[in-house]
């Protein structure tokens, strides 16, 4: 498994943020890299730091929000398993819920460097324009995440309900089922069961989807991190506490 361009530099360019948010994302990138070195010596172990990687990314989404003063960042839980492993399927989930890309709008995310700081860059989101000939004019809204979505009837989206919806569709029974059982994996990586002691075979297999997951909560925490409060970032944060809630309930 060898890093690309784009992830080299979302794990670089998060590191170096300031705060919990950043150290966190420094944290990612140590168990990043212990993952992949080990994963042909001890894959269990390998598997394992993998999930401890997207649950830091996941920590540097939490304290970003927080950072900025979200409504209702206070109860995001940073200790807890579940809300951590639970952000990376969440985003999932929550892009298929994003009107421009139900219509077909191909969103790109790219970093543009700062003035007189070629180092340093800002993670943003464009959508290219069709013109005859040109291919290369972008709208790049800024902030990146501060869209308002509307239904049919003008009203805000339900992103909660949303969400659920998309679920369905793809055959989730259950949102707050898929989240319980993704946050469990790194329990099947330490502990034995009564089928045996932890054993992976394939350990790309396993340690891929928690990869992904790495790169978007990093990408997520990157245009939360800069910016002042955004509306989608407000309204999709609501969701996923209102799952959180309910999926704690169903825990109790």
């Amino acid at each position: 498994m060898k890093l690309d361009h784009y992830q080299q530099s979302l794990l670089k360019v998060a590191a170096k943020t300031s705060g919990k948010g950043g150290y966190s994302s420094a944290s990612c990138a140590q168990h990043l890299e212990r993952s992949l070195a080990l994963k042909g010596k001890m894959p269990e172990v390998a598997v394992f730091l993998m999930i401890t990687a997207e649950e830091e990314a996941a920590t540097a989404v939490f304290s970003a929000l927080r950072k900025r003063r979200y409504e209702g960042a206070k109860h995001l839980k940073e200790k807890s398993h579940i809300f951590k492993s639970g952000l990376y399927p969440f985003i999932q989930l929550l892009g298929n819920t994003v009107g421009a890309l139900k219509f077909g709008v191909k969103l790109e995310l790219f970093f543009d460097p700062k003035p007189h700081q070629p180092d340093d860059a800002v993670l943003k989101i464009r959508a290219p324009i069709k013109l005859p000939e040109r291919d290369d004019v972008f709208i790049v809204p800024d902030p990146p995440l501060n869209l308002v979505a509307v239904d049919p009837g003008g009203e805000k989206t339900d992103y909660f309900r949303e969400v659920i919806k998309v679920a369905s569709e793809k055959g989730i029974d259950s949102i707050h089922e898929k989240i319980r059982i993704w946050s469990n994996r790194r329990n099947m990586m330490l502990y034995a069961s009564d089928s045996g002691i932890p054993n992976v075979e394939n350990v790309d297999k396993w340690i891929q989807p928690h990869l992904n997951g790495v790169f978007v909560n990093l990408a997520a925490y990157l245009l939360v991190e800069p910016h002042t409060k955004q509306n989608f970032v407000q309204e999709a944060l609501s969701a996923f506490l209102k799952i959180q809630s309910r999926l704690e309930a169903r825990e109790t």
